[in-house]
């Protein structure tokens, strides 16, 4: 079970909840994920099986600000917006 917390970053200005994993960004462009990740869903890696606690999903995100978050069944998406 996923235990709901406060993140670590800024206020949560999105959130995408899939089949037992979250995804949340938050308003310093930070994402955070937790929950199941056995198929990689949570962008940690295929070793990542749970993360009962949320976790920074560390990307430089190609020097572009993420936009948004989602996520469905097994798998979580980041919009990322290109700095112009």
């Amino acid at each position: 079970m996923v235990k709901w917390a406060e993140i670590a970053g800024g206020d949560v200005l999105d959130v995408g909840i899939g089949d037992g994993h979250i995804i949340a960004l938050t308003n310093d462009n930070q994402v955070w994920v937790s929950g199941r990740g056995s198929e990689g869903q949570l962008g940690l890696g295929r070793g990542v099986w749970f993360a009962e606690q949320w976790r920074e999903v560390e990307q430089e995100w190609g020097g572009g600000v993420v936009a948004g978050v989602a996520a469905g069944g097994w798998g979580s998406w980041v919009v990322v917006k290109k700095a112009v």
